[in-house]
């Protein structure tokens, strides 16, 4: 196909399979770039492609580097004015096309081109250097060095924008002057780079840094503010109602993502001193730290998820490592400053640098943990390395990450904070990333130090936050349930979580013990009471499993055999199955269904449960009933035990909790009252929201009584075959009578027709 398309659009001979084709296909490659002129008038996303693409083989191909930079110049210059002095230097207006009541279209994505041809010009520095110049290059470099200079000197006013103008960015002018304000903007980003790539953080290049960024602010800012209806009068503004008026999203920045990596690197590592009063003037600017950050956030989300970034592929693992090193350096930096005593951040728009810096370690941390050992290490290393600190293992890496973050949790929920900075949401993100570092440890000792850490946290943190405590709740869960401590836990949480809501019998009261302060009134529900549930699930999820190995068995031994070492394993297995993990669980259930749980998904959720484990129950009878046809003899004491004991605390209280929901819905679809106060006060549900409101009871009750008959039946045949009574505590309960009961409908018509 590439010898056919030749053969139409090139008249050059070349001879595809000769030894010596050096000089045709350089030729060949010639026309093809004059061809490539044509895509200069197409439309915007073309001329996209085309300026990246360009790019790309100017990286590949080293002697196509000065005809593609000319063609790029070239074609720049027809956008610039004819004086660089002139404010703007870069004809905005020229690139942007009013359609006819449409909105404005960018026709030429200057910011690209320019894009393009400064990382070309850099490229080709780097590869040949500053005294092997060509001399059209060096008229790159004069072009490139004029409009940065003209650039720094630009004011909003150059390119239309100013607050007494009050335009929204629905109408034609404000569409406008958003679109030549984003173009501005991404011009800035591009420069930067460029002053930076030839300065070298010299001073004179850091002061047009900065310069260039301040321009960068201002006209974003304002171009925000118009697009929003803020500028201008606040009678004009007001005509525009805050709830029509457009967001204004923040300007994604068109910075490359090594060159944000090189300035980050340059200002928290750097500490060559040719270059610390250049690095100085970068520093002490907040908001282009705070800019740098926040960008590189955004390009490292961007090559998660999508894949690519300002030219970047995730097939370039080795840099994308490098890149993602860099990052997580300036962002641990960063969090150690604000972990010095005295430090006073400066306050800023948006969100803080600490903020950013730890939505930025979340990312980091969250790849290294999905990679193998080697990335691993190449991740995490560079982070903690320094003359101080020489890591040997990745444990090691995690704990002094883990440690370092647990001091400025413990200073933002102090009173006063010590660390400034930084919030309670921040305090929540560095608790995820704990839990993911915690997986990377390799004592269980430095695990247990953190559980103690964050059981602490959530007991003597008064702080009445849903967020807070499924942060760190969610964190606590998350370290005991890996070290199998969390079923002891939960006994305790869901008698406090009874307390707090109440009892289903309104005449009982319970005094919380031992209560996290975390859980309170109003995180108990449906935060706290979730969290339970979810922990309840992935426990019955690994009874389920130990049930089905037992059931199984091993593969040497006959099914339900004892007579192997293999299957004395399998005994100890069932005696602590049945003495830890059951018994613990129904006792977690027994305060549950005690509880004055609303109607509604939590409530559901509860009943699916029970399902599952009194689906387990009847497995685990099964096995000790087929036990009992191999060997005979009587069940385990264990075994019988917690028969016992789902006898005395699970049966009645899952009978009497039954009721509770009927009850509570009955009464919720009756009127609340004679019609008086709110709008539909006082009005019974429509039948058809009935009917939607006790489905799910409806489908998932019966099932829940179907799966306790079916433990009971296979009890009653365990019972006769070892000829013990396993029933004794079990007692049969009106819930699961479902017989009419005529005496009950009689008196029920007979109150509605007194009420008539």
């Amino acid at each position: 196909l590439f010898s056919l398309l030749i053969s139409h659009v090139s008249q050059i001979f070349v001879e595809l399979h000769g030894n010596n084709r050096s000089a045709s296909n350089e030729a060949l490659c010639l026309e093809i770039l004059s061809m490539l002129r044509r895509c200069f008038s197409q439309q915007s996303e073309v001329r996209t492609c085309l300026y990246q693409g360009l790019l790309d083989v100017f990286v590949d191909n080293p002697k196509l580097q000065v005809p593609i930079l000319e063609l790029l110049v070239n074609h720049l210059k027809m956008y610039c004015a004819s004086d660089l002095s002139e404010l703007p230097p870069i004809l905005y207006a020229n690139c942007l096309k009013e359609g006819p009541g449409g909105p404005v279209q960018v026709t030429e994505p200057v910011d690209v081109l320019l894009r393009s041809v400064i990382l070309c010009y850099l490229k080709y520095q780097e590869d040949v250097g500053e005294d092997n110049e060509c001399e059209s290059v060096r008229k790159v470099f004069q072009l490139l060095k004029s409009l940065a200079l003209s650039m720094c000197k630009l004011e909003p006013a150059d390119v239309g924008l100013s607050k007494d103008v009050s335009t929204v960015s629905n109408s034609t002018v404000g569409s406008k002057s958003v679109a030549m304000a984003t173009l501005v903007m991404k011009s800035c980003d591009v420069l930067m780079e460029f002053v930076y790539g030839v300065g070298e953080f010299s001073q004179q290049s850091s002061d047009q840094i900065v310069h260039l960024h301040t321009v960068r602010q201002e006209v974003g800012t304002m171009a925000q503010d118009q697009g929003t209806g803020v500028a201008g009068s606040k009678r004009t503004a007001g005509r525009v109602p805050q709830s029509l008026r457009p967001q204004a999203a923040p300007f994604q920045s068109c910075l490359s993502v090594q060159g944000t990596a090189s300035l980050l690197k340059g200002i928290y590592n750097d500490t060559l001193p040719v270059r610390q009063p250049g690095l100085g003037v970068l520093r002490k600017s907040l908001q282009f730290c705070q800019y740098l950050l926040g960008t590189s956030c955004q390009q490292m989300n961007a090559l998660v998820e999508t894949g690519q970034c300002c030219g970047m592929q995730v097939t370039e693992l080795s840099k994308l490592n490098k890149v993602f090193c860099v990052f997580g350096r300036a962002y641990f930096k960063q969090l150690e400053l604000l972990s010095l005593p005295g430090s006073q951040p400066e306050s800023s728009k948006g969100k803080s640098p600490g903020s950013l810096c730890v939505d930025g370690l979340a990312v980091v941390v969250q790849l290294a943990c999905n990679a193998d050992e080697e990335g691993r290490r190449d991740l995490l290393f560079p982070i903690v390395s320094s003359g101080d600190v020489a890591p040997d293992s990745v444990s090691e890496v995690s704990l002094y990450l883990i440690r370092k973050l647990q001091r400025l949790i413990n200073g933002i929920i102090s009173d006063p904070p010590e660390v400034l900075g930084l919030t309670i949401k921040d305090a929540i993100s560095m608790a995820t990333i704990i839990l993911n570092l915690s997986h990377l440890l390799d004592e269980v000792e430095e695990v247990a130090e953190i559980i103690k850490w964050s059981h602490e946290v959530c007991k003597e943190t008064k702080r009445d936050d849903i967020n807070f405590c499924k942060g760190f709740l969610g964190l606590l869960f998350g370290l005991c349930q890996r070290y199998d401590q969390n079923i002891r836990m939960l006994r305790k949480i869901c008698y406090n979580v009874r307390a707090l809501i109440g009892d289903i019998d309104e005449e009982v009261e319970i005094q919380p013990k031992n209560n996290l302060s975390v859980i309170t009134s109003r995180t108990v529900t449906p935060c706290c009471l979730t969290l339970v549930l979810h922990q309840l699930d992935l426990i019955v999820d690994d009874v389920e499993w130990f049930v089905s190995r037992l059931k199984v068995g091993s593969p040497e031994s006959q099914p339900y055999s004892l007579n192997t070492t293999a299957d004395t394993d399998l005994e100890g297995m069932f005696d602590s199955l049945c003495k830890e993990r059951l018994t613990m669980i129904i006792h977690c259930f027994h305060e549950l269904i005690q509880t004055a749980i609303a109607p509604g998904s939590i409530a559901d959720h509860l009943v699916k449960l029970l399902i599952r484990l009194y689906g387990t129950f009847k497995e685990l009878t099964k096995y000790v009933m087929c036990m009992l046809n191999t060997c005979g003899g009587e069940p385990d004491m264990a075994y019988m035990k917690m028969v016992e004991l789902t006898g005395t605390h699970l049966n009645p209280q899952i009978y009497a909790f039954i009721s509770y929901l009927q009850t509570v819905q009955v009464h919720a679809h009756e009127p609340q009252g004679g019609g008086q106060g709110k709008k539909g006060k006082g009005k019974p549900l429509a039948p058809s929201n009935i009917k939607k409101n006790t489905h799910k009871e409806l489908v998932n009750i019966p099932k829940l009584i179907f799966a306790i008959e079916e433990y009971e039946k296979f009890l009653i045949k365990v019972g006769k075959k070892a000829k013990i009574d396993l029933m004794k505590t079990f007692k049969r309960s009106t819930a699961r009578d479902f017989k009419i009961n005529i005496s009950t409908v009689t008196a029920k018509l007979a109150e509605e027709m007194d009420d008539e």
